[in-house]
């Protein structure tokens, strides 16, 4: 049963079309950012993992499925024993410059044998002979290397990332959900409007011989 109002009124459908209008605006309007964390799932013998990995990108460049090394931003490293790690790059380990993600969930896959980036903070200076590196989208596993002299001197290990997504200009729950209560508020007085008329429609009007209005037909006293 659709409920509606005549003369261009308020419907059920036409309130859920508005609801969904409105949503859907807002997810188009909405940007955002992705944050990825480090998360190490081996080490070798003589090393340690990272204290804490982090680095973010653009949830519109996420969304593309690609991201090169200069979109790589806000990049977070610690590690026992060096730092502070202040000054961060993204870098290519790649032909293709690219690391390759799934637009949806942010996560890495795989594309080609010529794919991935990595993270660097070098303590101090770029290119200064202390810093940490870990890959992003490397073709066999993402891995990390501690260096201070050497390759894998102070840790070297495998590991992956994980991503989460933080979205700005997207309506909240709770205003999405007066948006609802007050979408069926309008519905219900529509209904409500129709039905009343529908009760009077056809009902005659009171005539001069009708017992309404009934205080019009009392004679007065003293008249």
């Amino acid at each position: 049963m659709t409920i509606s109002r005549s003369g261009g009124g308020f419907s059920l459908a036409r309130v859920a079309a508005l609801f969904v209008v409105a949503w859907g605006v807002g997810q188009a309007s909405a940007g955002g950012i992705v944050t990825y964390d480090w998360v190490t799932d081996s080490v070798t013998a003589q090393g340690t993992p990272p204290t804490s990995a982090s680095f973010q990108v653009d949830l519109a460049v996420v969304q593309t499925g690609q991201i090169n090394s200069f979109q790589i931003t806000n990049i977070q490293f610690a590690f026992p024993g060096i730092g502070p790690l202040s000054f961060t790059a993204g870098s290519s380990i790649g032909l293709d410059n690219t690391a390759y993600v799934d637009p949806i969930t942010g996560l890495p896959v795989f594309h080609d044998n010529n794919q991935g980036l990595a993270a660097v903070a070098y303590q101090g200076a770029l290119f200064s002979a202390t810093f940490l590196s870990i890959t992003f989208d490397q073709v066999g596993g993402d891995q990390f290397n501690a260096i201070n002299g050497g390759p894998g001197s102070l840790g070297f290990g495998r590991g992956h990332w994980t991503a989460a997504i933080t979205r700005t200009g997207v309506p909240e729950p709770s205003s999405l959900s007066m948006l609802a209560l007050g979408g069926l508020a309008v519905a219900a007085r529509s209904w409500s409007q129709r039905t009343w008329r529908g009760l009077h429609l056809g009902r005659p009007r009171p005539g001069p011989n009708s017992l309404l209005p009934l205080r019009e037909k009392v004679p007065r006293r003293g008249g």
